[in-house]
């Protein structure tokens, strides 16, 4: 219970000491400026709080100006493992109830993510096209295309939203798999506990040849759940 209340002190303390370097470099950010202060902070919160986190897929070239970044999502701490490692700058959509904690939110809203409204159509359409801009001007972008945290055993079904961009953007999308954060901090619970979080990129899924119709999303949408199934099904890399 100790460790658990200091490893929250750690995340919290953590991630609003890392946010004032983050809001003085948004106004000068490319986007190079900004990951590299997101890849500080995971990587300082998760060693902090007794985590370690590995990767693996990350020696495949990851060439292309920009990727279209898929994972599951199981946990919080998805996000943390996910920028500790991957070893390209990404601007992640974060949902709207994200703005509201005090500091890094205010952080995110101002440009370290694109914001989306679940609940309102129109305005989830708008950060869809925020996203779009993003990748057209060379930087990729990460989301859950689950929406929403899932059990850590399988891949719920995907939203169409994010296929939408694909399909539009033209970019790679690159699947990635994060093992083990959902032991770290578990659904419902505050309670964040030292372990291993492995973090599978798999191959990169090229988006040419599936057309910008019902058909097209569908068929991409399926090769993207099956690409995160059997990177789940690898379980953890062996400690």
């Amino acid at each position: 219970m100790l460790r658990s209340l200091v490893n929250g002190a750690f995340l919290v303390g953590g991630t609003a000491a890392w946010s004032f370097p983050a809001a003085f470099v948004l106004p000068f950010d490319r986007g190079r400026y900004t990951s590299n202060v997101a890849r500080q902070w995971a990587r300082s919160v998760t060693r902090l709080c007794g985590v370690e986190v590995r990767i693996e897929g990350d020696d495949q070239p990851l060439n292309a100006p920009a990727y279209l970044v898929m994972s599951k999502h199981s946990s919080h701490f998805d996000l943390l493992g996910i920028f500790a490692k991957m070893p390209i700058d990404m601007r992640p959509v974060a949902k709207r109830e994200l703005g509201r904690i005090p500091i890094f939110g205010w952080v995110l809203r101002a440009g370290a993510a694109i914001m989306i409204d679940r609940g309102d159509r129109e305005k989830a359409k708008a950060s869809i096209a925020r996203a779009g801009e993003t990748i057209r001007g060379g930087r990729s972008v990460l989301l859950f295309p689950e929406g929403t945290r899932s059990a850590p055993d399988h891949v719920a079904p995907l939203k169409k939203g994010p296929f939408h961009l694909a399909a539009e953007a033209r970019v790679p999308i690159l699947p990635v798999a994060v093992i083990g954060s959902a032991q770290v901090l578990r659904p419902h619970d505050w309670r964040i506990h030292p372990g291993l979080i492995s973090v599978r990129v798999g191959t990169p899924i090229p988006t040419e040849g599936y057309s910008d119709d019902d058909a097209g999303r569908e068929a991409l949408r399926e090769r993207v759940a099956e690409a995160l199934e059997a990177l789940m099904q690898k379980g953890h890399i062996p400690a």
